[in-house]
């Protein structure tokens, strides 16, 4: 008899572990966006349960990398633990009629990140900027709220290089849904012109002294805004400090390169700029053989923001409607406090459609819309429900 009740506790025991293995893992997926198939790697962490919603963190992978390779900077590792999801998402291959664009990047995966690239003979091209990706990013990271438990005031974005320009322009221009944000070897491209978040942005940015590509004092001015110009733009935006923390950290490993660390504190809405100089390091990510694991540092300083006034499900309180069912086919049901006027917006918060609700149970029809995400955004009171067309 305690034989038999030894096997069968041992099978729960294996069941559980084989479980926890195969739920802790990579999962590759495709969604269509714009007529265009994208793809994008997801790792579910073995701490997750429906019960408590896990943090979201999305990465942005570099010029001519891809979301497989990305997922190499460790963010999952980090992630079983501290119960978040990760999502490596891919971006689309750059290609050029002109034959000299063509030779130098062709075939490059690239975000539509703002930033130009000089290329001799040619001048500044700006890759794939007909791509949307600020709306496959955010419709991406809604698919994710709608099929997992996250808490969507702890969804976090961060990026390397071209990931990391293109992180800076979701910070700037499309931020609803996002607590904070981390760029490598990444600023802004001056292309967008006027950037003004609307909020106060909790941001980290990590840059070598001898980066190559992205620089802080020179460089090619339709490529880039420098580092130290980046600086300046975030703490007089945010309304930080003006004078910095400053620390090094300790020179732990013979890596040749040393880190200083400034914390300009006390922003608007809680946010803070914090900068890590690796005075030495070129156009590189660093990990657990360097004095500083970027990868570590990011989740440490995500960690700290959660921001409360993030997009949320018309579950949460406070919203002035509700709409059921969701996700919906033809005809949405939106029930009304009161008499109240409505935009339905795209990913992008672009208004696709303008209607006047009376109090109690209004029936739109949605059968025009493209199947994807969408909001339905009170004009008087600022609230929003998010909703899904099959």
């Amino acid at each position: 008899m305690k034989s038999s009740l030894f096997f069968v506790h041992f099978l729960i025991i294996l069941f559980t572990c084989v479980s926890l293995q195969t739920q802790a893992q990579w999962e590759h997926k495709t969604y269509v966006h714009d007529n265009i198939s994208r793809d994008y790697w997801i790792y579910i962490p073995q701490s997750y349960s429906s019960s408590n919603p896990a943090s979201l963190v999305v990465t942005l992978h570099g010029m001519g990398d891809n979301d497989t390779n990305f997922r190499a900077v460790g963010f999952n590792h980090i992630a079983d633990t501290a119960n978040f999801i990760v999502i490596v998402p891919n971006a689309v291959p750059f290609n050029s009629d002109n034959p000299i664009v063509q030779a130098v990047i062709g075939g490059s995966r690239t975000w539509n990140s703002g930033a130009g690239i000089d290329i001799p003979i040619v001048g500044s091209v700006f890759p794939n900027n007909e791509i949307n990706d600020e709306g496959f990013l955010n419709e991406i990271v809604d698919k994710t709220i709608n099929e997992y438990a996250v808490n969507h005031k702890r969804v976090y974005m961060c990026g390397f290089s071209k990931g990391g320009f293109m992180t800076q322009r979701m910070a700037l221009k499309s931020n609803g849904r996002y607590a904070a944000f981390a760029t490598v070897a990444g600023t802004f491209g001056l292309s967008l012109t006027s950037p003004n978040p609307g909020r106060g942005i909790p941001l980290a940015h990590f840059n070598g002294t001898l980066d190559e590509k992205v620089n802080w004092q020179s460089g090619n001015p339709m490529f880039e805004v420098y580092v130290d110009s980046m600086v300046d733009f975030w703490v007089n935006h945010n309304n930080c400090d003006i004078t910095p923390i400053h620390e090094h950290l300790p020179d732990t490993h013979n890596d040749g390169f040393t880190v200083e660390h400034e914390v300009y504190a006390n922003g608007d809405n809680g946010s803070a700029l914090e900068v890590f100089k690796v005075n030495g390091a070129g156009h590189i990510w660093l990990n657990e053989n360097n004095d500083i694991n970027y990868t570590t540092e990011i989740w440490k300083f995500f960690s700290r923001y959660s921001f409360e006034t993030a997009i949320i499900s018309e579950e949460d309180k406070g919203l002035s409607i509700n709409i059921y069912p969701n996700p919906v086919t033809s005809s949405l049901t939106i029930n009304a406090l009161n008499d109240c006027h409505v935009l339905i917006l795209d990913v992008s918060g672009k208004a696709l459609d303008n209607i006047k609700l009376v109090k109690g149970q209004n029936t739109v029809d949605i059968l025009k819309f493209n199947a994807g995400t969408y909001f339905i955004k009170d004009v008087h009171t600022g609230s929003q429900v998010r909703f899904i067309k099959q």
